[in-house]
Order: C-alpha cells, then structure tokens, then sequence
C-alpha cells in the first residue's frame, strides 16, 4: 500500500514521461500560484493574527487561506519547487543538460557524474563474501543502509557500493568498498562532482521534498506542512466558488458555479475517502506482488470515483463534503480494530509484524479518524452565524 502511495505521488501511475512531467508542471503551478497569491495580495499580510472559525463558512475559509498561505509559505516554495525540479529533471531537464554540455549524450554525461559502472577486472576470482565489508562499515559509520550493489562480485577488483539514508547532514551518501579488502575506495554524495553550490543544491532536492532527514520527528512536521499545502489549494478553490456563487464577480448561472463545487468536494474529499479504503482493503486482502498493487489500485480509483459521481449526484456541496469525510474518518478508524483482529492468525501476524512503526501507523489512523468524523460534525454549525455584538445592544445604543 506505502509503495503504491508513493508511485501515485510520484508520477499519478502514469509512468516516464508522461506521469513525471505532469507531476513537474503541476509543481510549476503551484509554485506561480503562490508566487502570484503574495504579489496580489499584500494587504492580507495584515491579517496574519486574524482567525475567525465560528462567524461563517465563508469566513472560515478566507482566514484559514490566508494564515496557511503567509506562515508556511517558505514550505510550500521548497515542496513545489522540489517537486517540480524532481518531476522534470530526468524528462527535461537532464536531456537538456546533456545536448549542451555532452553534444546530446546523456549517458556519457550521467556515467561521469554518477560513476556506477563496474571496475575493470583483475582476471582473477574471487569467492562472494560482504559481511567483512558490512561489518566494518557499520563500525565506522551509524548510517542507515537503503541499498546495495555489487560491481564485478566474482572479481578480486569487485566492489560494493552502499547507498545510506541521512546521517548527520541532509543528505545521504554513497561508499565504494574493495570486496577483496572491504578497503573504502570513495565516498561522496549523489552530486557532489558537479561541485559547489551546484552539486549541493541538486543533492538537496530529494530530501527537502520527501523530509528524509532528521529522523521522525521531520517526518511528521513534512506531513502536517504538506497537508497545508493540500488545504491551502482547497480553501482557495472553494473561496472563488463562494464568492462567484454568492457574489458580483461570478459571469456564469449559480448552477454552473454548484457543479464546479460539486466536482471540487467530490474530487478533494474523496481522495480522502479512497486513501483511507486502502487500510481496510489491505488488511483484508493481505497479498503482495503484482496482484496487489493491481487490486489495490482497482479499491482506490472505484472508490474516488464513485465518491465524485456520488458529489455530482447529491448535487449540494457541503452535505456531500460532511458525508464523505464522515465515511473517510469512519475508514480510517475501523482499519486499527480490523488490523488488530486480524493480527491473531499467526499468518496474518507474521506478515503485519510487530514493531513501533505498526503502532505509531494505527496511532496516525486513530488521530486522522477522529478529525475526519469531528469536521463533518462541525460543519453543519458554521452555517449558523454568532450574532454581530452590534445587535446585542440595547435600542437606540451605539
């Protein structure tokens, strides 16, 4: 399920090039978006304090907009322009590198900054053995290793190439060990030939992106940052519906502008809806492989799907934005009491496994849940408006 997240994040399962590159130029839309939102509207720095939740729904979203928008502003630069950069880079931008630079041949260019060919060969055998090599790595350095690759294996000149996650910097780096001798033959980071700021600022990217440093703790601050990111493009969609719907500026009938509304509800919160069928759809299924990337991928889009044809039916935003939060929130909480049921078949246990990150997922689950069900409980209250203390005044008062 993580590694099917992770693809559609990466590139919408559309593959290279099509998925990447649209992934990219959304990341570049997102990026003039804000870019674009600050420059239109400065006057709205003066309202960074101001938060009023309880006087209406219209009020709810424009002050949400804006706190979102003007205190994690530097987040949402780094998360759109790293995902553009990521997005483009091996569709445009490396090709483009390579005709300037290496007349066009982007292997030449990638084989002489990411050198991960094999050596050249001693001719002479050599029995496969790495624990030496693993060993005294893991001595000399605390890092995670993510992966490994063997280069010649059967030759005394073989080496193995050791890829770690960030230690005590940023990024993570790349060993070259002498399977012979387990000696370290380099050490660097995945761009560190091009040199200074370039090499620097490139190895950046992927780690600002996705939050790969600085332990947990980064993790779950880069998960509350890029789920305000996800608002902020809600709250401001739904601000220009509300104000078209309800206003002077809208060109089109209030019917057009209610199924745009439609649309946006069913798409945004049942996105919601089709992540958290994931959970349950996993723990009941509980395959691996092929089949359940392919099954899983059937449980996701039918169920966002039927979530917005399910919006454009009921044909009224905010009952259809409460229902399927409160069914999105009600998947998210019943995942936790079916894992753990289901984790008394010893099959079953053997494959979830027992670890802190089992319980810090079902914990994430639990909190997600219960915010779901509470804002699609507290929605229906934002549309009883607090009286203005003007007209608790007595008669003839000021």
């Amino acid at each position: 399920m993580a590694d099917f997240i992770t693809a559609f994040h990466a590139d919408l399962h559309l593959g290279d090039p099509v998925g990447l590159m649209l992934t990219g130029l959304l990341g570049l839309t997102l990026l003039a978006s804000l870019i674009t939102g600050i420059v239109l509207h400065r006057k709205y720095l003066r309202e960074a304090f101001l938060f009023r939740p309880y006087r209406s729904f219209r009020l709810l979203l424009a002050d949400a907009h804006k706190l979102m928008g003007l205190w994690i502003l530097p987040f949402h630069v780094i998360f759109a322009f790293t995902g553009a950069f990521l997005g483009l880079a091996a569709v445009v931008l490396l090709p483009t590198a390579g005709y300037v630079s290496f007349n066009g041949d982007v292997a030449t260019m990638i084989d002489t900054f990411l050198p991960d060919s094999a050596p050249e060969r001693s001719g002479r055998s050599l029995d496969l053995r790495i624990a030496h090599v693993l060993e005294s790595f893991q001595n000399a350095d605390s890092a995670e290793v993510v992966s490994m690759t063997l280069l010649a294996a059967d030759d005394q000149a073989g080496q193995l190439v050791l890829t770690t996650s960030a230690n005590q910097g940023m990024v993570g780096e790349i060993f070259r060990f002498q399977l012979h001798s387990g000696e370290l033959v380099e050490r660097y980071t995945a761009f560190s030939r091009l040199g200074e700021p370039a090499g620097t600022a490139l190895d950046l990217m992927f780690p600002l992106h996705f939050g790969n440093f600085g332990g947990l703790l980064v993790k779950i601050l880069w998960a509350l940052l890029g789920l305000g990111t996800a608002l902020l493009s809600l709250t401001g969609m739904l601000i220009w519906l509300e104000r078209r719907q309800h206003g002077p500026t809208g060109r089109q009938s209030p019917a057009f502008y209610q199924r745009i509304a439609d649309l946006v509800v069913g798409c945004c919160a049942g996105l919601i809806l089709a992540t958290g069928a994931l959970f349950p759809a996993q723990v009941v299924l509980m395959i691996s492989g092929d089949l359940a990337a392919t099954v899983l991928a059937s449980v996701f889009f039918v169920s966002w799907s039927c979530a917005i044809l399910w919006s454009l039916i009921r044909r009224n935003a905010k009952s259809s934005l409460r229902g399927l939060l409160l069914l999105g929130g009600a998947l998210h909480l019943i995942a936790v009491p079916m894992a753990l049921y289901a984790s008394y078949s010893p099959a079953v246990a053997a494959h979830v496994g027992t670890s802190w990150t089992v319980a810090g997922v079902n914990a994430a689950l639990v909190i997600a849940g219960t915010i779901l069900v509470s804002c699609a409980l507290w929605l229906p209250q934002l549309n009883r408006r607090v009286p203005r203390p003007s007209s608790l005044a007595p008669a003839g008062g000021h």
